[in-house]
């Protein structure tokens, strides 16, 4: 490692920095490196204390923005990552803290990965139950995986989701779960990043338990609705794919995504939106279809369409049409009990009054809104077409004046909703001849006819539909005569394309089941026409020939004219060569049984009488002879098919010029991605900085928090100390009390057997000093008795002289003195 002599002390911790090193100056080596370079020295002590204080000191340094590239450049970065393998829960928190806030460097996302930095963060996740220090990693690996390398990188590691995953949800049976919310939110925010990814979409979310971990925490706190959001937001990411959507309904996550449905609103409205569009998703499967009819949910995604949010009623009816699509049979009794039509009638009324009175969006914003009520629109008029094909509905919705909606959707500027609109009056006219008329006179053929000169295929198809079946009742049939639609029909049973070709010769047949329609498309040669299509290689077209025949063979004139032609034993060729198909094919077996009817029809006799039969329908049209009708109706099919190229020509310079259009848009857009991606820098660079600063004074607060807690400590030690003082104080003053009371005790013992003894030594004096006295005055009687001896033998013996006498004397005088001193003693 290079030496950091670049590295910058945060100024709030330089005291303690300061104060550290001076503290541990007999363990730095060099003491002539700067301040940083002796910390990290001290990372490497023998000393644990040390080694704590230094590494908690030098994680200040990757709080500073202007540290984090030069610690990447001076090679410091490993150091951090090597101390992920520390077993000290303090050394792996200050560790995962120094390497969350490197990773909020975009060049340090390289450099971690390139240094094998990814190994060691997710082995650090086993190595630890601390919420604190696996809140760290991971929003570290949630700050890793913006980088698009590391994303792919540890969304194709199934291992590192598995880490990730038992993380927020142990797979132990028995685990208890101790909920940290922070954690939760930053391990589903790197969850996310990796949904994106191929591999991480694809497999290893689904196979690494990212899926069953978030179901299980959110079925661990069901009312947590910040977790939801961001739960599906995930599963919104990964229901594209199809395992995941089954592995998501395994797992039990369709009742979690339902239940928020029934949230109050505005307040949820986030939430309900983000569920709604993953149900949405979920929804194309036929399984969702089951569950939602097995479960009668359909009551709540309904109420769902009455929501005031663009956004929940946009994602709801696209659930709902998903659902009908889904090929489960039940949905949409299920959705017609759940009150769907009345609902959806409103919402068709709503957003058709929304976008007839908007007007040009002023900008992006608007236009996007406009779109999206657009989308609204057509869906709930494709969504009311399902609805009222069934039988039940029809009555319901004719009463709520429904006729006249749908005809309104005809006039709309939306391709899609005038097509959805032609349709929803198809499917309403298959059963019931009432329904059928109130399309009469004044009430929507003229707009149904209008729509065959669209330009939109698809809305021509649909408008067929409608006279197919509008033609099944007689007043609407003589309508559809009138309309001079014919020709134009006519013109359609030749087109290539097979679907609207089938639809035109079903609207000619559905017409000349009446007389007047016989007559007249009788009149303009269509018997030929019948001839014609039982030549056509594709047997449905044959069918619709076949039945064609059926119904001109009613009337007599068609009749002879086709027995006048010889056309008769034709047809019975005809019938005979079905008879190779009928086993193989039903519509061989359809025609057979038609052309059988058609015969038979024919066999019937000719009645002069209808020669002169002619309704006035057919006096309208048949003004002019045959020949000249049917040149006419040719011209009229060359020129529809001119018209169709140039339709085709004009889509194709439409479609060229759109295309350069689009490139333009492309290019705009590209730059306003490009601005947005700048702009995004700005605000990631801003949102980092405050980032920084946000960890900063978290660091700061724990710091201040660790000073207030040493202090706390400190102050509890001294309190400790000081009362263990006055505690041996006490026990002391207690002693010296014990020790002087024992002593007065000993001294009073002391004086009273010195009294005593002084007593009794007194007692004794005194014994012995009256022994002395009576022993000298034994001996002063003894010495007066000698005396008086003495005495007598002077008095008796007066020859002793001078000299005796002296000496005697002053014998006396001795004895005297020695009596008397004895006596003071």
């Amino acid at each position: 490692m290079s030496k950091p002599s670049n590295i910058v002390v945060p100024p709030q911790i330089a005291p303690q920095v300061d104060q550290f090193l001076q503290a541990v100056a007999s363990s730095i080596k060099n003491k002539a490196a700067t301040k940083p370079e002796q910390l990290l020295s001290l990372i490497s002590a023998n000393d644990p204390r040390i080694k704590e204080n230094a590494i908690i000191l030098c994680t200040n340094f990757c709080f500073e923005p202007k540290n984090r590239d030069i610690l990447r450049d001076e090679g410091v970065i490993p150091v951090f990552l090597n101390l992920l393998k520390e077993p000290s829960p303090s050394i792996l928190k200050h560790a995962s803290l120094s390497v969350m806030s490197l990773a909020s460097n975009d060049a340090n996302k390289d450099f971690i990965r390139t240094a094998n930095g990814l190994p060691l963060i997710f082995q650090a996740f086993s190595a630890t139950t601390d919420t604190s220090i696996l809140s760290n990693l991971a929003q570290t690996v949630q700050l890793l995986s913006t980088n698009a390398t590391n994303k792919d990188l540890i969304g194709g590691s199934k291992q590192y989701i598995q880490s990730l995953s038992q993380a927020l949800y142990p797979s132990k049976p028995n685990a208890e779960i101790k909920w940290d919310p922070q954690l939760g939110e930053k391990l589903i925010g790197a969850l996310i990043n990796l949904s994106t990814t191929k591999a991480g979409k694809e497999i290893n979310l689904r196979e690494g338990g990212g899926i069953t971990s978030m179901i299980k925490a959110l079925q661990h706190r069901p009312e947590d609705n910040e977790l939801a959001t961001k739960v599906f937001t995930c599963f919104f990411n990964l229901s594209s794919v199809d395992a995941n959507r089954d592995a998501m309904r395994v797992e039990g996550g369709l009742p979690l995504l339902v239940s928020k449905l029934k949230l109050p609103q505005p307040q949820n409205d986030n939430l309900i939106s983000i569920a709604l569009r993953t149900l949405s998703n979920l929804s194309v499967d036929k399984e969702t279809g089951i569950y939602f009819s097995k479960n009668n949910l359909f009551p709540d995604l309904i109420k769902a369409l009455s929501s005031n949010n663009e956004s929940i009623v946009n994602y709801a009816i696209a659930t709902v049409q998903n659902l009908l699509n889904s090929d489960e049979e039940g949905c949409l009794e299920f959705m017609h009990n759940a009150g769907s039509v009345s609902i959806i009638t409103n919402l068709i009324n709503t957003y058709a009054k929304k976008a007839s009175s908007a007007g040009a969006p002023p900008n992006q914003a608007a236009q996007q809104a406009a779109q999206m009520q657009q989308l609204i629109l057509s869906r709930a008029s494709l969504i009311l077409g399902e609805l009222v094909g069934l039988q039940e509905a029809q009555k319901e919705f004719v009463d709520a004046k429904g006729v006249e909606l749908l005809l309104q959707l005809l006039d709309n500027t939306i391709v899609d909703v005038v097509r959805n609109g032609a349709r929803a009056i198809a499917n309403l006219c298959q059963y019931h001849d009432s329904v059928r008329a109130k399309f009469g006179p004044g009430h929507g053929i003229d707009k149904i006819v209008s729509l065959f000169s669209s330009k939109d295929r698809e809305v021509v198809k649909q408008a067929a539909r409608c006279l197919t079946n509008m033609a099944l009742n007689r007043s609407n049939a003589e309508l559809i005569l009138k309309s001079g639609i014919v020709g134009t029909v006519l013109a359609l049973s030749r087109v290539n394309d097979k679907e609207l070709r089938i639809l035109a010769l079903k609207i000619l047949v559905n017409l000349t089941g009446h007389d007047t329609a016989r007559v007249a498309l009788g009149n303009l040669g269509c018997v030929a026409l019948s001839f014609q299509l039982l030549t056509d290689p594709d047997i449905e077209i044959q069918l619709q020939g076949a039945k064609l025949l059926t119904n001109f063979a009613i009337y007599g004139k068609n009749r002879k004219e086709i027995a006048e032609k010889g056309q008769i034993k034709t047809l019975e060729t005809y019938s005979k060569s079905l008879d190779k198909l009928v086993g193989s094919s039903p519509v061989a077996a359809n025609a057979k049984t038609q052309m059988e009817v058609a015969l038979a029809n024919l066999s019937f006799p000719y009645e002069k009488h209808y020669d002169d039969l002619n309704f006035e329908i057919s006096k309208k049209i048949s003004v002019e002879d045959d020949e000249k009708i049917r040149k006419e109706l040719d011209q009229r099919a060359q020129e529809a098919d001119r018209a169709e190229r140039e339709k085709e020509e004009h889509e194709a310079m439409l479609e060229l010029i759109r295309k350069e259009k689009i490139a333009e848009q492309k290019r705009i857009e590209a730059e306003k991605i490009e601005l947005e991606k700048e702009k995004k820098k700005i605000e990631a660079r801003r949102k980092e900085e405050e980032g920084k600063k946000a960890l900063q004074e978290k660091l700061r607060s724990e710091e201040e928090a660790k000073i207030k807690r040493e202090e706390e400590e400190k102050r509890k030690q001294e309190q400790k100390l000081r009362e263990e003082r006055e505690r041996k104080l006490k026990e002391e003053k207690e002693r010296i009390l014990k020790l002087e009371k024992e002593k007065r005790e000993r001294e009073e013992r002391e004086r009273v057997e010195r009294e005593e003894r002084l007593q009794k030594e007194l007692h004794e004096r005194e014994q012995r000093e009256r022994k002395e006295r009576e022993d000298q005055e034994r001996k002063l009687k003894q010495m007066e008795e000698e005396k008086g001896t003495r005495e007598t033998r002077r008095r008796e013996t007066k020859s002793g002289g001078v000299e005796t006498k002296r000496g005697s004397e002053k014998e006396r005088g001795v004895v005297t003195k020695k009596k008397k001193k004895k006596k003071k003693k």
